[in-house]
């Protein structure tokens, strides 16, 4: 039975995982604040604060995979202080693990990273590949750092992937902010709402890590997503489960008034080639996002 490491292994993603790896007869270790909702004999909650507390090196050893989910939720109000909170949630710990791997005595073979497609940055709907220059801003740099401290761990003979999360569709993430705020009749899109938006179902997103740690060809970073639409027809996508037909559009400037530079975020387009990713044999099975949207708000929201 492998061991798989996994921080922030209690939230929306981490959970999935977690029971879809267990059923596949891994066991696994959960590192978060909170503890796993899961109770299961191969699953072992270490509730930890990885920012701020440093990571015990014998978690590492026997351990096949780690997979680094950890970071606060990119989506809020960009003031200095939540800014610092979504870097150091994601740099401090991914250099904990480092620290923790290269201290233990049976290192894992494994290291599985987020990132996210905030790496390109605006790139005016262009569709890019894995090999596109990282953009400018905040979020860009934060993603270049992070996937560069992952990447680190090829020097201590780890394989490291690295996979740039699109836009996550499932129980929670973004349609667990959104829905509430159509049912309430203030959903919306901002800017001109032509600003392309890529999109991955939760099951497929948790199908790649797995994939990720099973695929020993799999190195450096993928793309993560092979459904897109501009953010205007999104929105208007999640009305009508809804039933509603008020689809507010929201200017740049009431966007800050909300957000601060966050809005920036908003208002970029970006098309991804995942090419790559099925290349190494990766199936989509979600490529139809009127039905996925339509699956999840029946199943989860009615």
């Amino acid at each position: 039975m492998k061991k798989i490491v996994i921080t922030g292994g209690a939230g929306f993603i981490g959970t999935m995982l977690s029971r879809e790896l267990l059923d596949k007869g891994y066991s696994v270790v959960c590192l978060d604040k909170k503890p796993s909702r899961i109770k299961d004999q191969n699953l072992k909650s270490i509730e930890i604060d990885l920012v701020n507390e440093e990571i015990n090196p014998d978690i590492m050893n026997g351990g096949y995979a780690v997979i680094n989910l950890a970071g606060a939720p990119i989506f809020g109000r960009f003031t200095d202080t939540y800014k610092d909170l979504i870097v150091d949630s994601r740099l401090k710990t991914t250099n904990a693990l480092a620290n923790a791997i290269t201290l233990s005595t049976h290192k894992p073979e494994v290291f599985v990273s987020a990132s996210a497609i905030g790496y390109y940055g605006n790139t005016a709907n262009e569709i890019v590949n894995e090999d596109s220059p990282f953009g400018n801003g905040f979020l860009s740099h934060l993603c270049r750092d992070w996937e560069n401290m992952a990447m680190g761990l090829e020097e201590h003979g780890l394989r490291v992937v690295v996979l740039r999360t699109a836009y996550v569709l499932g129980q929670g993430g973004l349609l667990g902010t959104l829905i509430p705020l159509f049912k309430k009749r203030i959903g919306g899109y901002f800017g001109n709402g032509n600003q392309m938006m890529p999109f991955v179902s939760a099951n497929d997103l948790v199908g790649m890590y797995i994939h990720a740690v099973e695929n020993t060809a799999m190195h450096g970073a993928y793309n993560t997503a092979v459904l897109h639409s501009t953010q205007k027809d999104f929105m208007h996508l999640i009305a009508k489960n809804v039933g509603t037909k008020l689809v507010w559009r929201i200017p740049k400037i009431f966007g800050y008034l909300l957000y601060l530079s966050f809005v920036d975020a908003l208002t970029e387009g970006v098309e991804l080639d995942s090419n790559k990713l099925i290349k190494t044999g990766f199936k989509f099975k979600d490529t139809n996002l009127e039905k996925l949207v339509k699956d999840i708000y029946e199943k989860n929201y009615r």
